[in-house]
């Protein structure tokens, strides 16, 4: 529910953390459909979304030491559990990272670490 008045749609694959029934959070609205539908995500979209991505990966890090066995070739399943976000994000994040310095990719698949 939107505000208590309109239904929003949330699709299954873009959900990367539990949800409940009346479970209350903060959404944003990607596309009205023609048959007035409203698809939402709970990310935010564009710039605003790839820096919460960038934060979230260095505040997730920082908490375990500055370093993680985590990379670009690690399992899916293991990214969407630890950084509740799609392995597509989450290498697109540690690339941008890497290019703005904040953090080192580890030679031979061997994790991330912060500068």
């Amino acid at each position: 529910m939107i505000n208590h008045k309109y239904e929003g749609m949330i699709y299954h694959n873009e959900i990367f953390e539990k949800l409940y029934v009346g479970f209350k959070r903060k959404a944003y609205i990607k596309y009205v459909r023609d048959d007035n539908k409203i698809d939402l995500s709970l990310n935010p979209l564009g710039d605003m979304k790839d820096e919460k991505l960038l934060s979230q990966i260095l505040e997730i890090i920082e908490k375990n030491g500055g370093e993680m066995k985590y990379h670009s070739n690690s399992d899916s399943d293991e990214i969407v559990k630890i950084f509740n976000m799609s392995k597509k994000n989450f290498k697109k994040s540690i690339v941008e990272l890497s290019k703005r310095e904040k953090l080192k990719i580890l030679e031979n698949d061997l994790g991330i670490k912060l500068i």
